[in-house]
């Protein structure tokens, strides 16, 4: 593979860095489109600026013009046109770059895999990203984003420690979109309490935008009038209200003719003179378990057969039971169901069926492992597809990882639980709690795609482990 190399020529110490990241919990809702005018406004303004296009669906890059794969698919590929990922173009005095990062849709989860297998795949990808990122001076990096993002999704964990290991004093200003549902609304700021209660990386929750709001003057000052309490609630620095716009509707033309609502021009001339300055940068929050339970976080709870996660988990449950919180046990034996009706927990039992248990031995291939992972998911989202943001405990993962001697152990692992947890996030939102027990490595596997740690000791103590 032909590979560039950086000459550093931009003094990265002295340069200051602002990061805006797009976030929302579902699509459709004008993330890419809010991503694409906010830039053009910056750059309208004199300022260089690179989006960073993390969506798997690449609707920003389409709109730029790019029609190759991003970089990761190249990268797996073993192609060195790296350059048609990249389109930049002038505006007045200032520049907008799109980089297609992602954006091949289905096969995104099959190439991250590769790259995290494979360390040569690893450092091109790393270096490539890092070449754009310094491809010239910019003032801001926008990065769009596929809904429900978290530091620890797959999308964002590599491209972040690239960014930082750069840009390591960066500000993170962050954008959440919403539509005018009620429901999304209220998904939203619950999702913004996750993000800002459990943050990775320093920075200020800068802007909620409620978004295709009917174009009366009814509903735009019902909107109004949320948006106030929403914004005094959570501590943000910039309520929009944006009314519904037929020509941003579905838009399929190019970055030129992208109309930018007057709200994003507002936006933008804040975001350049700093009005946001007397936020507080939020810093990395400390973990605690009250944090963790006020987020729909993914959470390990781990320790030797004997240590006291039982107690831990019933201590869980009776605080969400407190909060009207519907917890959904999904249980592969009835011991942990009369433990939690001896305990008066309030919950909704669905219980794996031993069939099912047996099927993880006897599986042939990936393929299977993937149907096996599916068809879990989907039974338990059938049972709770009448609840919203429940929060499902899963007891106990020893008993439902696959354990068949057909293919890689660890591959068979890996592609069971990426797929149960991502499509269970994916499809609602919820907190999840993995209960396991560690004997071997049964519980390492399934860190990599869990937000906390939770370690419990014989003694009733715990201690909640980074994810490294």
């Amino acid at each position: 593979m032909f590979i560039y190399y950086i000459l550093f020529k931009i003094d990265l110490s002295t340069s200051e860095v602002y990061r805006i990241t797009i976030l929302g919990i579902k699509g459709g809702v004008g993330k890419s489109t809010t991503a694409l005018s906010l830039g053009k406004a910056l750059a309208m303004n004199s300022k260089n600026v690179l989006l960073v296009d993390r969506d798997l669906i690449g609707y920003s890059s389409y709109i730029m013009g790019i029609r190759d794969k991003g970089i990761l698919a190249k990268v797996v590929d073993d192609e060195d046109n790296f350059g048609n990922s990249y389109k930049e173009i002038a505006i007045n005095e200032g520049t907008l770059g799109v980089i297609k990062l992602f954006g091949d849709g289905d096969r995104f989860q099959d190439d991250i895999d590769k790259i995290h297998k494979n360390k040569y795949l690893m450092e091109q990808f790393s270096l490539l990203y890092k070449r754009f990122l310094v491809y010239r001076k910019y003032d801001y990096y926008i990065i769009d984003n596929p809904p429900l993002v978290t530091s620890n999704s797959e999308v964002a964990k590599h491209e972040l420690q690239v960014f930082y290991s750069l840009f390591e004093n960066a500000k993170n200003l962050r954008i959440y979109i919403t539509n005018y549902s009620e429901n999304s609304i209220q998904n939203t700021i619950d999702y913004i309490k996750n993000i800002e209660g459990n943050t990775t990386y320093p920075g200020i929750p800068l802007s909620f935008i409620i978004n295709l709001v009917p174009n009366t003057y009814d509903e735009l000052q019902h909107a109004k009038d949320k948006m106030k309490k929403i914004i005094s609630n959570l501590n943000i620095a910039f309520g929009l209200v944006i009314p519904l716009n037929e020509k941003l509707i579905n838009f399929s033309g190019n970055i030129v003719e992208i109309p930018i609502p007057e709200e994003i021009n507002e936006l933008a001339i804040n975001i350049i003179d700093k009005k946001f300055a007397d936020h507080k940068i939020l810093s990395v929050a400390p973990k605690s378990l009250e944090n963790i339970l006020n987020s729909n976080s993914v959470i390990l709870i781990e320790g030797v057969p004997n240590s006291k996660k039982t107690n831990l988990i019933l201590n869980i449950s009776k605080t969400l039971n407190n909060r009207k919180k519907v917890i959904i046990l999904v249980s592969t034996n009835d011991r942990i169901y009369d433990i939690f009706k001896r305990n008066d927990i309030n919950f909704i039992n669905i219980s794996i069926l031993p069939k099912y248990r047996e099927e993880r031995f006897v599986i042939k291939n990936i393929s299977d492992v993937i149907k096996l992972s599916k068809r879990l998911s989907n039974e338990i989202l059938d049972e709770i597809k009448d609840i919203d943001n429940p929060a499902i405990i899963l007891h106990r993962t020893n008993d439902i990882t696959p354990a068949s001697n057909c293919c890689d152990l660890h591959a068979e692992k890996n592609e069971f639980w990426n797929s149960f947890i991502n499509y269970l996030k994916y499809k609602k939102n919820s907190q999840i709690f993995l209960i396991c027990d560690k004997i071997a490595d049964d519980c390492d596997e399934i860190k990599s795609f869990v937000e906390y740690d939770i370690y419990t000791f014989e003694n009733g103590e715990y201690e909640i482990r980074d994810i490294l």
